[in-house]
């Protein structure tokens, strides 16, 4: 995907539709707080716990960019930290722009020219983190949620566990499928989609060994505790005290909602969410909303802003 392709898509009706969508449910988010107070408790932010969250937030780009060098160097790829790290954010900056983590994409012909490599090998890399992140995020899920409620998991958060692990599991069920049947396959389908699932199977199969694992899971899950510090600190930052456990579990869920392909990188759904979220675990409504409104200024307006700075005096972009 080319940057001329990436602000059609920007300007296309899907997209405008998806902004649109996210406005209005800022507008339904917002029509039953007290503005006042929300903005009153946000000019009480303390700006030096703030900057922790931002800076937690970049901790966060930089573990993930980690963890894809290592994935990409067992497929036969070497690259330093810096582009690797550039390639990601600029593809999160994509995702804040258009829905459906177009943003992927975007990196994947990022690293098709950094490397020479077929974006089909990079999606196989890419698949490979993404069911990480999802296996990951549905176990940490239920343990918090478990510590949480004391071992009486509400249904709507076994329900969305299950949902998860549903998905996993077709994700990794069609791809094993398709290795299996990949013989019998080929004979049906064009050379060019052959050359391009033998490229995303083959570089799938060699994203993880048994020598980079612990490190690759150990990154994951240095990721979510990034994640969390961010919300921890936009919590202290407004003087509210959550425990681990619960910071984690908004996050997690958070996290879920961002994949919903409604809006780009969740604008709108994840701020409505959080705030119910906080809500649930007996947080004051307009508190609530306030942190919400916060959290969503750490993560997806700095990305951005920031991204779109980076996006023009990338030369890769």
């Amino acid at each position: 995907m080319t940057a001329l392709q990436i602000w059609k898509k920007f300007f296309s009706v899907k997209t405008l539709l998806s902004f649109g969508f996210a406005f209005f449910i800022f507008y339904l988010f917002l029509s039953n707080v007290d503005i006042k107070d929300v903005l009153l408790i946000l000019s009480k932010v303390n700006i030096k716990l703030l900057i922790s969250a931002f800076a937690f937030y970049y901790v966060l780009i930089l573990i993930t960019a980690l963890r894809w060098k290592i994935i990409l160097k067992n497929t036969g790829i070497n690259c330093r930290i810096v582009p690797v790290t550039e390639i990601v954010f600029l593809g999160q900056f994509v995702n804040t722009l258009m829905p459906a983590r177009i943003g992927d994409f975007y990196r994947a012909h990022l690293a098709k020219k950094e490397y020479n490599i077929s974006r089909s090998a990079v999606f196989g890399t890419l698949f490979i983190e993404k069911v990480l992140d999802f296996s990951s995020l549905i176990l940490l899920l239920f343990a918090s949620a478990f510590i949480i409620f004391e071992g009486k998991v509400s249904n709507a958060v076994l329900n969305v566990i299950i949902l998860g692990s549903i998905f996993i599991f077709s994700a990794l069920m069609l791809f094993l499928i398709v290795k299996s049947l990949r013989k019998k396959i080929v004979k049906l389908i064009p050379k060019k989609i052959v050359y391009m699932i033998k490229n995303f199977e083959k570089s799938a199969s060699s994203s993880i060994n048994l020598k980079s694992l612990p490190l690759i899971l150990l990154l994951t899950l240095g990721s979510w505790t990034a994640a969390s510090a961010v919300f921890y600190f936009v919590l202290l930052s407004l003087q509210v005290s959550f425990g681990f456990f619960q910071v984690l579990f908004v996050v997690l869920l958070a996290n879920l909602l961002i994949a919903l392909p409604l809006t780009p990188s969740g604008i709108g759904i994840v701020e409505a969410g959080v705030a119910g979220i906080l809500i649930l675990l007996n947080i004051e409504k307009n508190v609530a909303v306030s942190i919400a409104l916060l959290n969503g200024i750490v993560n997806y307006w700095n990305q951005l802003i920031v991204g779109f700075f980076a996006y023009i005096f990338s030369k890769r972009s």
